[in-house]
């Protein structure tokens, strides 16, 4: 199997702005995959699947297995309260059974806004932190959400199933091979459950196409070609100081120093080298586990890749 990456913005197809596609060749099945948020996983399977030890890619944290036998509500910590630290917050709230206890963040404004945030949803604002190492310490704390950006992730992750915690990782797991290789190591040896956030799997469209095509009525599937259609306005590059509520040193922390900039802070960190990879990692990161993961393969054969970040209209593209 040969997979092809193309990244596309405003410059080259302005239809498909913030669109994601995956075209199987020699199959007759169209884009799917757009908003594939699992939306009908019920608590009592999602509690038998954590009890079981099951790794399931979902858009919620894992239970403890303890914790699921004993119908309670599980003691959750939050790392990174930017926005989709908060996202998956509220997808926790809504498969039900959790109790947020702690939040993380290096910057106090985000922080307190999540803190407050999330003491209206549940009736009790959970204890803040600025250190994550402080916030893992934190006595009867049982799962953690991670939302931080990669170059964070494996000492946060790593800490935090070697204290014997769950966790829901968001993508991409790590910053590089090396460090995810450690991860897996860590997991594998904690025993914890861990989930990353490839929510797409979950959706009913892709586990139909996964059916299809593993029944073989697709046919024989020699190429497989995954778009990706993003715009964004870009943001002041200029070098600057950062906001005082945020402690810009810490916020760089495992990844070289850079300066400050409104388009390499909050957000924006996903099109830099130093902490996002740009939008193939970003983005792309969830159309490359589609394919090995509808197909049913470790990797693909051959992987060819083409198109950039574009500017029109004073817009960021892909």
């Amino acid at each position: 199997m040969n997979l092809v990456c193309r990244h596309y913005g405003d410059v080259i197809c302005p239809a498909f702005t913030r669109q994601s596609t995956l075209t199987f060749f020699l199959s007759r099945w169209l884009p799917v995959l757009e908003n594939g948020v699992m939306n009908n996983l019920n608590r009592r399977k999602f509690l038998s699947l954590a009890a079981a030890g099951t790794v399931v890619a979902a858009h919620i944290p894992v239970k403890s297995a303890e914790a699921a036998a004993a119908g309670r509500k599980i003691k959750l910590g939050l790392i990174g309260c930017g926005w989709y630290g908060l996202v998956d917050v509220k997808a926790a709230f809504k498969a039900g059974g959790v109790e947020v206890v702690a939040v993380c963040d290096v910057d106090s404004e985000h922080l307190a806004k999540a803190a407050d945030e999330i003491g209206k949803q549940q009736g009790e604002r959970p204890k803040t932190f600025k250190l994550y190492e402080e916030m893992l310490a934190m006595p009867g704390l049982e799962a953690v959400i991670i939302a931080t950006p990669p170059h964070w992730h494996a000492l946060q992750f790593i800490a935090a199933v070697e204290k014997g915690l769950d966790v829901y990782c968001e993508k991409p797991l790590s910053y590089d091979v090396r460090e995810g290789r450690a991860m897996v190591d860590a997991v594998q040896k904690s025993g914890r459950i861990v989930q990353i956030g490839f929510q797409r799997r979950q959706s009913a469209a892709f586990q139909a196409v996964r059916r299809h095509i593993a029944d073989g009525k697709a046919g024989r599937i020699v190429q497989v070609e995954a778009q990706i259609h993003y715009n964004a306005n870009p943001k002041d590059a200029t070098p600057q100081d950062p906001p005082a509520s945020l402690d810009w040193d810490l916020w760089c922390g495992p990844g070289p120093k850079i300066p400050y900039s409104p388009q390499v802070g909050h957000m924006s960190w996903r099109l830099e080298k130093t902490s996002g990879h740009g939008h193939l990692v970003d983005w792309g990161i969830h159309l490359v586990d589609a394919v090995r993961v509808i197909l049913g393969e470790t990797a693909p054969r051959t992987v060819a890749a083409a198109g950039g970040i574009y500017r029109l209209g004073g817009k960021i593209t892909t």
